[in-house]
């Protein structure tokens, strides 16, 4: 999901340069001081292919001065992502355009690491999703061989490779492994062709978690780091060195350690004679952000000097720690800072001399100022080299000022004795993008799939998943683990639940379960062999969204597509209510109306129509939503462009409104508004009505912090990424603010746009107290008026957890009750700073008092998630659950409903159970979960034995009623189902069951 531009935000914060950092000189733009040394700067584009993100650049340069830059490229490879290179002459003159690194593509490559030789061979090490059949593997790549697994171990995900050239050619790979319960560090060595020198080895403390190993050819052998969390949660860097045939020199090191300080994400070279130095991260105590340090130790693992800070965090965020070192010795620690998180960052650097002292004063690396710029955050990977003749480069990835606000530069530091003539050009290398034309197609695909009976689905667990967190029992919600990693990232987890299913979407994978955890169904959502497969789908479908029509009592699915050029909107819906069937499918083609760029969607229902949005210039698609029912091609279809920011929230409609309500917020770095949007007449001639809603202030959020990195998770905009409207209101939330919060709201829509104006009843931000981050939040409301909310919650001392909020309909104004914490990260997760995008809340409509949530958490390197439910408050309670069939007895129902305080009420029986269940008349209509037969027909018509069964709520909303039961023995062995239903006349409310047993 593209994040939007903060307008203002630059020119708001431009005059905060940092008064600890001073600005390095700058004669003329292409040159400046660096440790002492005037410096030519060359800043280079990377990347010819522009569309969407290239980040996590590294590189490597050889003697020459030459080098070879490579990065991730999202959604470059059949809409995933892609790992790609390309090579620089040693004046920064590009040699050759980019070209992939892996030689197979199952999906989503990334991690580049690159190993040069003195012979000038190239060498690459990345990860690979599936390609050997189990989540994330480690892969290596030389340009004249051809591709081969690095890992002995494909159990699990094999991640973060990076990749050493020893002086005798052969080249050492480390990575992090999650085949066991916790993560540890491998190594393994090579020939120059990719041959395997032995068996992988382990390093670290067994008893460990161990993660980002980074690997450098030292004048002696070869050197290891890497971060190490033990038992007790402490946070340590250590160290090893080899000798060239793989035996150990030393044993496992660490740094010297505060004990009140967590050491993390290190960075590694060679010094001469065989020592090395490290870059890392640490954070002190209650500090707020992370402090960059570096140290030099000899062959021995013994420190030649005391840590230094770099640079000491304060007001602004570093991240991203690297390290390089010139063959004497004199070496340059690069770093990221974000003067705040919400602003954007510059990648900084501070040289030192051989003797370990600083060499000169901070400077900024890069030419371009405005927008992001930054190295790889998290990262195990060299993104810094220093030449022999004080040659500086750097890899980063962001705006370079060349027309791509997301690409991966080379910034190249050239002494000023280097040709100036070179180093004066501005270089923009990359190639105008090559798109495919958009393709002359039908509007509109169809395909019904009929379910194959008697065959149910089989599903084959990934060896390496991790054993999913205890299920029920001692959480505080019941749950189960929904879909794992798919590769895709982030997840972005949607659900709906159904009378007695609960479907979940994430990117990759739709699921089916029964409300115990059972899975009926997982099938991938991109590709001819995925779900919409048979109505053509491409393998770029993302951002995937599904609801329950409370109207049709069908499951809605859908997601976005870009194909060639051209954008669809992809659609299902499920035959019945159970979504184990038959599917309606299509493909729904918009490029006419909305370009090929399609992104972020919105889907909702009301009786008659079905809305379709996304972020794409403000158009809204409107259907007639009778022929989706029955498998028809779209008859009516409108649409509508609506002035705004772009991104609207789209609630289901609960009932008859007077019109289809959007929200809108704003983007401005202070706001007070949002905007509301009424839609009529939308199968005719569509018109919008736009008001203007005072709020309690809000701003864009804040990127967010997590327990043991700098990596920040990405927050986007304070888009309304939840919203529903039932019973006169529209309930949404959002995230905002400099330190980010979820926000909700209940706004009263009255008659408006006819008549009146919306009216704001309460707002409230989920607020667990100082440095405490919620994001990602999303909330729906039962028909009693109480609300659930679920959300992110993460800060600088905390692991990223699910959270969940409620309010019942009698608690003050604003408030929710206080949250419970439902899962918790086990893990540091830095994969690409995102989080989300979205999760989703619905309330089960078999009970109309059960709300279920779906959310992300991470229990290694890769993604899952998890589903959990919530049971706020029944309307409809009995005080027995069985009664004899010898002796008789008596039950109390209680009835309370305060939203249809002194309404009429019918309390309905059933001996058949809950499914089909029965829908009344309208308008609008309503689905009681019970059949009807016999006993509802006794149960209304006998008032001795039922007593009480139809009148009216008190003037608080609650009455009782009474079912004194026969001494009959054919009852034995039956169960009975109860639930009330109110407004006879309209049939517009219904309650949950409960549920008596006849024994002896």
């Amino acid at each position: 999901m593209n994040p939007r531009i903060l307008l203002g935000l630059v020119a708001a914060t431009a005059a905060v340069l940092w008064s600890a950092l001073p600005a390095p000189r700058a004669d003329r733009p292409d040159r400046l001081d660096a440790g002492g040394v005037p410096y030519l700067r060359v800043d280079t584009r990377a990347n010819t292919h522009t569309d969407s993100t290239q980040d996590n650049a590294a590189l490597a340069m050889h003697g020459d001065g030459s080098t070879v830059i490579a990065w991730e490229s999202r959604r470059q490879q059949n809409g995933g992502y892609g790992a790609y290179a390309r090579r620089f002459a040693a004046d920064g003159t590009p040699r050759g355009g980019e070209f992939a690194i892996q030689a197979s593509a199952p999906a989503q490559q990334r991690a580049p690491a690159i190993g040069l030789g003195r012979d000038g061979s190239v060498w690459f090490a990345g990860q690979s999703f599936g390609q050997d059949g189990d989540l994330d593997a480690v892969f290596g790549r030389t340009l004249d061989r051809g591709e081969f697994t690095i890992a002995e171990t494909t159990r699990g995900s094999q991640t973060q490779p990076s990749v050493a050239t020893l002086h005798d050619g052969q080249r050492v790979v480390a990575w992090t492994c999650a085949a066991e319960a916790q993560r540890t560090v491998r190594l393994r060595r090579f020939d120059r062709l990719g041959v395997a020198l032995g068996r992988e080895i382990r390093l670290g403390n067994p008893a460990a978690e161990a993660v980002l190993p980074c690997v450098v050819a030292t004048a002696d052998g070869f050197a290891v780091a890497w971060a190490e969390t033990d038992s007790h949660g402490a946070r340590r860097i250590f160290a090893r060195h080899f000798a060239p045939d793989g035996s150990t020199r030393t044993a496992a090191w660490s740094i010297a350690h505060d004990p009140e300080a967590s050491d993390v994400e290190p960075g590694i070279d060679a010094l001469p004679h065989g020592g090395i130095v490290l870059t890392w991260h640490r954070l002190v105590g209650g500090a707020a952000g992370y402090d960059v340090m570096v140290q030099r130790f000899d062959r021995h693992g013994n420190a030649l000097a005391g840590a230094s800070t770099v640079h000491a965090a304060g007001a602004d965020w570093p991240s991203g720690a690297t390290v390089a070192a010139a063959p004497d010795g004199r070496f340059v620690v690069a770093f990221n800072l974000r003067r705040t998180r919400v602003s954007d960052s510059d990648v900084w650097a501070q040289c030192f001399d051989a003797a370990g002292d600083r060499a000169g004063r901070p400077f900024r690396v890069h030419r371009q100022t405005a927008g992001e710029q930054e190295l790889a955050v998290a990262s195990n990977r060299r993104s810094v080299a220093y030449g022999r003749d004080g040659r500086m480069a750097f890899a980063w990835s962001g705006d370079g000022g060349m027309g791509d606000r997301s690409g991966a530069h080379l910034t190249l530091l050239l002494p000023d004795r280097a040709d100036v003539a070179v180093a004066r050009r501005r270089r923009d290398t990359a190639e105008a993008p090559v798109r495919t034309p958009a393709a002359a197609g039908a509007p509109w695909r169809v395909a019904t799939e009929l379910a194959e009976p008697h065959d149910p689905p089989v599903f084959h667990k990934p060896n390496g998943v991790p054993p999913p967190p205890p299920h029920a029992a001692g959480m505080v919600d019941p749950g189960f683990l929904g879909v794992t990693n798919t590769g895709w990232t982030p997840p972005d987890p949607h659900l709906a639940a159904g009378p007695e299913h609960v479907v979940v979407m994430t990117n990759g994978a739709i699921a089916f379960f029964k409300k115990d955890g059972t899975k009926t169904f997982q099938q991938d959502i991109s590709n001819t062999a995925g779900f919409w497969g048979s109505v053509g789908a491409g393998s770029f479908v993302f951002d995937p969204e599904v609801i329950w029509d409370p109207y049709a009592r069908r499951f809605f699915a859908m997601a976005c597509e870009r194909t060639s050029g051209r954008s669809y909107f992809v659609v299902a819906v499920s035959d019945d209510w159970d979504p184990n069937g038959s599917w309606h499918k299509y493909r729904l083609d918009v490029t006419a109306q909305a370009g090929g760029s399609i992104d972020s969607p919105n889907i909702a229902v009301d009786e008659n129509v079905l809305y379709l949005g996304a972020d794409f210039g403000y158009l809204q698609f409107f259907y007639d939503k009778s022929p989706f029912l029955s498998g028809q091609p779209p008859t009516t279809v409108r649409n509508l462009s609506i002035s705004g920011s772009g991104s609207f929230g789209l609630p289901v409609m609960h009932g008859r409104a007077p019109a289809m309500y959007l929200i809108e917020h704003l983007e401005a770095t202070s706001n007070s508004t949002v905007l509301l949007h009424a839609i009529r007449n939308p199968l005719t001639t569509p018109t919008v009505t736009t008001t203007v809603l005072s709020v309690p202030a809000y701003g864009p959020p804040a990127r967010v912090p997590q327990l043991g990195t700098t990596a920040l998770i990405t927050t986007f905009d304070s888009r309304f990424w939840s919203c529903v409207w039932r019973d006169g209101s529209l309930w949404a939330c959002h995230h905002h603010g400099s330190r980010t919060l979820a926000r909700w709201y209940q706004i009263e829509t009255g008659n408006w746009p006819t008549s009146g104006a919306p009216r704001l009843v309460q707002s409230g931000d989920i607020d667990p107290g100082p440095g405490i981050y919620t994001f990602f939040n999303s909330i729906s409301v039962d028909d009693r008026g109480n609300a659930v909310t679920a959300f992110a919650r993460s800060a600088t001392n905390e692991r990223i957890s699910i959270g969940r909020a409620f309010r019942l309909a009698s608690d003050p104004l604003g408030t929710m009750r206080p949250m419970d914490i439902i899962q918790t990260n086990t893990v540091v997760y830095s994969n690409a700073g995102r989080w989300g995008d979205y999760s989703a809340v619905s309330v089960d409509p078999a009970d109309n008092a059960t709300f279920w949530y779906f959310h992300e958490f991470a229990t290694s390197s890769a993604w899952s998630t998890w589903v959990a439910n919530k049971t706020v408050e029944k309307p409809l309670s009995v005080d027995v659950t069985r009664l004899s069939q010898a002796t008789g007895g008596k039950a109390t129902f209680t009835l309370s409903n305060p939203s249809r305080a002194n309404r009429g009420y019918v309390l309905f029986g059933s001996f058949s159970g809950m499914v089909p269940g029965v829908t009344l008349p309208g308008p609008p209509s309503v689905h009681v979960p019970v059949n009807l037969d016999v006993l509802t027909v006794v149960s209304v018509t006998d008032t001795t034995l039922f007593q009480n069964f139809l009148g009216n709520l008190d003037s608080s909303g609650g009455a009782t009623a009474t079912l004194t039961a026969p001494s009959l023995p054919g009852l034995k062995g039956l169960t009975m189902y109860f639930a009330f239903v109110q407004d006879p006349t309209a049939w517009n409310w219904v309650s949950n069951v409960v549920s008596i047993e006849i024994g002896n």
